[in-house]
């Protein structure tokens, strides 16, 4: 029940999920503070080191410790690679500085050189001015030649846009005569293939006619029937023969006689009918070949015609196209002659603009020179600024390395400090001493007092366990946990497993009311067992005590009010008396029954 709501009919998956939101208790938790099993397999007692560090994580995670290590190692590395980074970049910035020296004095010995070249050059100058002649260059008769070759290369440009609207004109007339074609080609095959049908069908009831005429000139020949009515079977007369002509036996009475005569009319009717039904169909069918092959031929007078208009557009076209083409040769060659003509009076216009040419060069040299000399003076200014910047950078970029080297001398200290060997180190050591304390506890209830069950973190940060053992003369003897006997095992696993939830509890982790055990006498003498039945009654008893004032107080880590005991008949009579209410489960004939017990006390 949660909230008042009924959550029973819910999956597994969904009611651990509700567990975790609502109370922060993952699986692992509630199977190791809540149930306790019979079997040795998941049991603390025999679980590996790491195993068991893993279990210890429930009651103190270390895994703020060591993020805080590994960040701090990252730190570190990244403090060390930042130093490596900032070596690198002072010594790029010191060969820098070296050749930004060496390039100021350069600079200071080319502003030198470009002053004296530019005095040098203003005196040639002013001769030069002295000397040339001015002139205008004539530009209108250049802008004339220019229009006019664009005008000549616009003509081109039409007459190609023209083949190419012409080409694309019979194409857009073609298409759709060719479609027409193809289309009409399609229905004379079409056609022809029902004309041979046709035909096929004709030769068909040909034959058929002639094989009934065969058999009619057959039977009239059996019989000697002359053909001088159409309707040979009605005025059939006839002598019958003595001897019948399919068997060749003799034929002696009446009824023989009528039963050859009704046979031999059946057989004449048959052969006419046939004979009718063919001749009628070989008619139909020469009527319908005539009619088809008219199809055929207008058809095939419409394919010619239309062969015909894409001969005539296609030669409308050509004729056409061979008008452009004249043309377009004629526009080429005239768009040449201007070309050259534009390039004569461009020589011409260059002649005459050489002169002013010489006056501008002249200008633009001393113009240039000038520039030349003040891009020397800046040049040597940014040098000299980018030299004083290069300096600072430097001392920066030292004092910033050392700092780097500082900070990363500290975060390495701090790594240390949260790793293994440092605060997780205590930690754990202090997590292990109180779990053999509150193991300890439960455990002298259980083997009174003739057992310690010892827990030491070593200095390779294993967890060592041994079980001491109160010999008769008062001496702890240390054994092996692979020497002890069953019951000795089981008082010191169900011990440990009881000081697990206990710490469980007193780290705030989980604080259960509910403690299941399956068959936790396995193993136990009958002391055994009544210690374990004791031990349970105290930890119900002690769940907690009223102070004076009325206040509650609990006693202990555990706080249990209900414990569930799983055992087998003969083991359970024994503890009775420690029970508040027992529920037996009887199996008779392979079915199983549950008598609820009344409370006992």
């Amino acid at each position: 029940m949660l909230g008042g709501e009924d959550l029973t009919k819910q999956s597994a998956k969904e009611t651990q999920k509700t567990i975790e939101e609502k109370l922060g208790a993952s699986p692992q938790v509630l199977s190791r503070t809540i149930f306790h099993g019979q079997h040795t397999m998941n049991g603390l007692l025999e679980a590996t080191d790491a195993k068991l560090k893993e279990e210890l994580s429930i009651v103190v995670p270390l895994n703020i410790w060591q993020d805080a290590a590994a960040q701090s190692r990252k730190t570190g590395r990244d403090l060390s690679k930042k130093v490596s980074e900032l070596d690198g970049m002072i010594s790029i910035r010191n060969r820098d500085l070296e050749a930004m020296t060496k390039k100021r004095d350069f600079s200071e010995n080319a502003v030198a050189v470009k002053k004296k070249a530019f005095i040098e050059m203003e005196e040639q100058i002013k001769k030069r001015l002295e000397e040339a002649s001015s002139g205008e260059p004539h530009n209108i008769f250049l802008e004339t030649i220019e229009q006019a070759i664009d005008e000549a290369s616009n003509q081109v440009q039409l007459i190609e846009d023209a083949l190419r609207k012409n080409s694309g004109v019979l194409q857009s007339q073609l298409e759709p005569l060719h479609r027409k074609l193809e289309s009409k080609l399609h229905d004379l095959d079409k056609e022809r293939l029902t004309l041979q049908n046709i035909q096929r069908q004709t030769d068909r009831s040909d034959n058929t006619l002639t094989s009934a005429s065969e058999k009619l000139q057959d039977l009239q020949t059996m019989w000697g029937i002359k053909d001088d009515n159409k309707n040979i079977t009605t005025t059939l007369s006839f002598e019958t023969p003595t001897v019948c002509p399919t068997c060749k036996q003799p034929m002696s009475d009446e009824d023989s006689h009528q039963h050859v005569k009704e046979g031999l009319e059946t057989s004449l009717a048959k052969a006419m009918a046939l004979i009718e039904s063919s001749t009628l169909s070989v008619s139909n069918s020469q009527i319908q070949s005539k009619e088809q092959q008219l199809l055929i031929d207008t058809i095939e007078e419409q394919v010619q015609n239309i062969n015909g208009n894409i001969r005539n557009q296609t030669a409308v076209s050509q004729d056409s196209h061979k008008v452009l083409e004249l043309d377009l040769q004629a526009a080429r060659v005239l768009y040449s002659q201007r070309s050259k003509e534009f390039t004569d009076a461009a020589r011409k216009v260059e002649a005459l603009n050489e002169i002013n040419r010489m006056k501008s060069n002249s200008i633009s040299e001393l113009r240039s020179f000038k520039e030349s000399l003040t891009a020397a003076i800046d040049a040597r200014k940014s040098v000299s600024k980018d030299l004083d910047e290069l300096e600072e950078n430097i001392k920066s970029l030292d004092a910033e390395r050392e700092e780097t080297r500082s900070f990363a001398s500290t975060i390495s200290i701090v790594a240390e400090s949260f790793g293994a060997r440092g605060v997780q180190t205590f930690i754990l050591q202090n997590t292990v001493h109180a779990l053999q304390v509150a193991t300890q506890s439960y455990l002298d209830e259980l083997s009174d007092g003739t057992l310690r069950l010892e827990l030491v973190l070593d200095t390779g940060d294993r967890i060592l366990r041994t079980v001491s053992i109160l010999t008769s003369d008062g001496a702890w003897v240390t054994r092996p946990l692979s020497s002890l006997s069953g019951g000795q095992w089981r008082r010191c696993s169900l011990a440990l497993s009881l000081g697990f939830s206990d710490l469980v509890a007193r780290r705030g982790r989980l604080c259960s009311s509910l403690l299941v055990l399956d068959e936790p006498l396995t193993h136990l003498d009958s002391t055994g067992r009544d210690n374990v039945g004791k031990l349970l009654r105290k930890v119900i008893e002690r769940q907690a005590t009223e102070n004076m004032d009325g206040k509650v107080r609990r006693i202990g880590g555990l706080s249990v009010s209900t414990i569930l005991i799983i055992l087998q008949d003969l083991v359970a009579e024994e503890l009775s008396e420690s029970f508040d209410c027992i529920d037996e489960v009887i199996k008779t004939k392979g079915h199983s029954k549950v008598v609820v017990d009344e409370k006992v006390m």
